[in-house]
């Protein structure tokens, strides 16, 4: 055998013992019984320095691996540009010339199909900024005027109280204008965030009012946005409960429509005051977000707990940010659970490995442990506004404070990640998915859905850096030190 021979042997030889080595090590090394996945905010580094110390030090007889799940992106809109305060989308109205007051139409300018109903029937829509509602408008199916009486309401969708109304009974009653007739009603301002229902009494299928296409669209100038869809009833007089998304139809169904003025906006706004103010919120935005990359880039660096991301950072990327880490927890070995948290929570992690060793002598599989919301009804405004889903009370969930799930229901959510559709909370969104394959449901109400102290209490949510630098000191709560806190 020549040298050159021998060297490449040598060369393999080493290699595969290396590889054998590092199988052995990985067969011998201890495996993490219990994943902590904490749901974490980029910029809350002294929340994660507290959790990290306060969850690794306390005693426990099993090892656990705790890992921080952080949005890999910022989100580099200043949040008075932002459409709302829970998504990372720009407001449109923001980029428009406030050089004059403006009114905004709503338009539907498509060939389109059309509908009849025999009750009221309505679209949704959502204001961003506070404008002033001047008109109310028909849509006019042929430009021929109306047949029979009919009437449009604004109600207020949230209380399903009536706000303004306006009705149509001669024949070509209104102004016509683009296929709609619109008639001036008492001015009325709505503000921002508010949440409105455009409903139509007395449509027959003589005068069809509803109207949609893939090719339509609906236009509010950035100031309100039109929901997909409509809602209708039976009921006349009686806001239209019912909602629906024609399966033919994949913009928006019109049957009526308004005119409305900015509101708060004058005519001697000073554009280039108002354009400097944003270019430099949106400049001081972005060092501050490169400062913050790199203090990320050294927390990894010494701690390498985090585990970044492919998602813009919001409130409702928070399903999606759970997705991305049970598809990352489906690849490790060894664990047999996973608690999911937030960086504001405390977690009795030697409290809940107890429970889940007593829960273990029955069984390991199809288990989810926390404290469950049943028969919890949707909200329709604010934080924890739910579009999607169409029930009327979500299935039953664990609060997001503190949940445990078994291996194999981690592996299933990974296996399907692909067509699991995102909802507006990862608590809520896991409780759709997981109705799914029904797991067995553990409840222990000592996982706290509100922010509390209570003696003997597994998780706590929505505490600040001080509360939780106490409660971690002493994890065996007192009622002391809960009267300390309060």
């Amino acid at each position: 055998m020549s040298c050159q021979s021998f060297v490449v042997v040598a060369v393999i030889t080493c290699i595969v013992a290396y590889i054998l080595q590092i199988q052995l090590y990985n067969e011998l090394a201890p495996q993490p019984y219990l994943i902590v996945g904490v749901l974490s905010s980029r910029d809350h580094f002294p929340h994660r320095e507290i959790l990290r110390k306060g969850i690794k030090n306390q005693y426990t007889k099993k090892r656990i691996l705790v890992k921080f799940i952080i949005s890999k992106e910022p989100c580099l809109i200043p949040f008075n540009y932002r459409l709302n305060p829970y998504e990372c989308e720009k407001d449109d109205f923001t980029q428009t010339h406030l050089e004059s007051i403006h009114t905004h139409e709503v338009k539907q300018n498509s060939r389109a199909i059309t509908y009849a109903t025999d009750g009221p029937i309505g679209i949704d829509f959502v204001v961003h900024h506070d404008v002033v509602i001047k008109q109310l408008g028909l849509f006019d199916f042929k430009n021929d005027g109306f047949i029979g009486a009919l009437k449009v309401i604004l109600y207020n969708t949230v209380t399903h109280e009536p706000v303004i109304a306006s009705s149509f009974v001669s024949f070509k009653s209104g102004q016509l204008h683009e296929s709609f007739r619109y008639k001036t009603v008492q001015e009325y301002m709505l503000p921002k965030g508010f949440r409105g229902s455009l409903v139509v009494e007395g449509a027959t299928s003589d005068d069809p009012l509803l109207r949609g296409h893939t090719d339509c669209k609906v236009t509010g100038k950035g100031m309100i946005s039109f929901m997909k869809g409509y809602r209708y009833s039976d009921e006349i007089g009686e806001f239209p409960l019912q909602y629906n998304k024609h399966p033919k139809i994949e913009c928006y169904l019109v049957s009526a429509s308004l005119v409305f003025s900015s509101y708060g906006i004058s005519a001697n706004h000073n554009m280039t005051d108002w354009l400097s103010q944003k270019d430099k919120e949106y400049n001081d935005l972005k060092i501050q977000s490169q400062h913050e990359e790199l203090s990320l880039k050294k927390e990894q660096e010494k701690y390498g707990d985090l585990l970044f991301v492919n998602v813009v950072e919001s409130y409702r990327s928070l399903p999606k940010k759970m997705l991305f880490f049970y598809d990352w927890l489906s690849r490790l070995p060894g664990y047999e659970f996973v608690l999911k948290t937030d960086d504001d929570c405390y977690v009795n992690v030697t409290g809940i490995i107890e429970t889940l060793l007593e829960i273990s002598e029955h069984g390991k599989n199809n288990i989810w442990l926390g404290s469950f919301r049943k028969n919890f009804a949707l909200d329709k405004h604010g934080k924890w506004a739910e579009y999607e889903y169409t029930s009327a009370s979500y299935p039953p969930f664990a609060c997001g404070s503190g949940y445990v799930l078994s291996r194999d229901i981690v592996a299933w959510i990974s296996s399907n990640k692909d067509s699991l559709k995102i909802y507006q909370g990862e608590d809520t969104s896991l409780g759709i998915w997981l109705a799914a394959i029904g797991p067995t449901l553990l409840h222990d109400n000592r996982y706290q859905c509100f922010h509390a102290c209570k003696h003997g209490m597994l998780s706590s949510p929505e505490n600040n850096i001080y509360e939780l630098e106490q409660l971690y000191k002493n994890v065996n709560i007192t009622t002391f030190l809960c009267d300390a806190l309060t």
